[in-house]
């Protein structure tokens, strides 16, 4: 008896999984998936040997992409934090989890200059930044698109009032 497939507690209410601890515990559901990302960077950039392509153009457009990707994923898990933590308003959510992404660029970068191997580049950190404009652009054009649909369905109150004034659902 014990944990199932999957982390599933097969033993009854008495305990909970990881994942119920994470939900009942706001702060760390949210934040716990951006910090961890974050040290992966972290991580990645202490690397003093980095691989690289003979074909230079290459080598730098999968560099690059990688810089746009990783802070892309970085900027959305920053976004959810931030946004759902305490359920602030788009700006809010939006310029905080774009201010925090590229001060982290920032600072990676810098720590870069004191691993063997590695140099640090302000271009880079324009890089990290764009993914982070286009992860945060591609969530509000989704979200912007999710609203106006659900709004284009619903009725509106007056409609609504209407319908229960006359008895009709």
């Amino acid at each position: 008896m014990g944990w199932g497939l999957l982390g599933r507690n097969v033993l009854g209410d008495k305990t909970m999984t990881v994942l119920s601890k994470l939900q009942a515990n706001r702060y760390l559901y949210y934040w716990l998936p951006a910090l961890l990302w974050m040290g992966l960077i972290f991580v990645m950039s202490s690397r003093s040997n980095l691989p690289s392509l003979p074909n230079k153009t290459v080598d730098f457009t999968i560099k690059k992409a990688g810089h746009l990707t990783e802070y892309g994923v970085l900027g959305f898990l920053l976004w959810r934090a931030i946004a759902k933590d305490r359920s602030s308003p788009a700006p809010v959510s939006f310029g905080g989890a774009f201010i925090i992404s590229v001060l982290y660029a920032a600072s990676d970068e810098f720590h870069q200059t004191f691993v063997p191997g590695r140099k640090g580049s302000v271009s880079d950190v324009g890089w990290d930044a764009l993914g982070v404009l286009l992860a945060l652009g591609l969530i509000w054009w989704f979200s912007d698109r999710r609203w106006a649909r659900v709004s284009d369905r619903a009725p509106s109150a007056s409609v609504r009032d209407l319908r229960r004034s006359k008895g009709t659902k």
